[in-house]
């Protein structure tokens, strides 16, 4: 995934335009558990993101990131555009900036500017956290 990553950052188009074929003029729905699956190891964590659409063409990115109870995302990230987070479930601590962390618990969300560096956290020592979160344009 690293190589696609750097691949994608030089070609200056999304991961998922290099590993989907061309643009598809029909519905194609993403079935429950059947979505591109990344795992993001992170100090003997795993946070795992299923993307729920792949597509080179889209304009914005669903997924649903998985975190482990007392787990976080990794090194805070930046990139263009802007992001949405919903708590599906559990608790999840948003590091953005320089300012205090945002707590949202479930049925929570907010919007905000991505090319700020922002970090996702579980600060629930007993429960996984389940986070639909869309990115616009695509970041992978």
């Amino acid at each position: 995934m690293a190589c696609l990553r750097r691949l994608s950052e030089a070609l200056r188009v999304p991961v998922s335009s290099l590993l989907m074929e061309g643009p598809q003029a029909n519905l194609q729905p993403v079935r429950r558990g059947q979505g591109f699956i990344f795992k993001r190891h992170n100090a003997g964590s795993l946070v795992v993101e299923e993307f729920l659409h792949m597509h080179g063409a889209a304009r914005m990115q669903p997924e649903v990131m998985f975190i482990p109870a007392g787990s976080d995302s990794g090194e805070p990230l930046a990139h263009l555009g802007e992001e949405f987070l919903y708590v599906l479930s559990g608790c999840v601590g948003l590091q953005y900036g320089g300012q205090q962390e945002l707590i949202l618990e479930e049925g929570d969300s907010v919007y905000f500017d991505s090319t700020v560096p922002h970090r996702y956290r579980n600060p629930d020592l007993t429960r996984l956290a389940r986070v639909l979160v869309v990115c616009s344009p695509p970041s992978f």
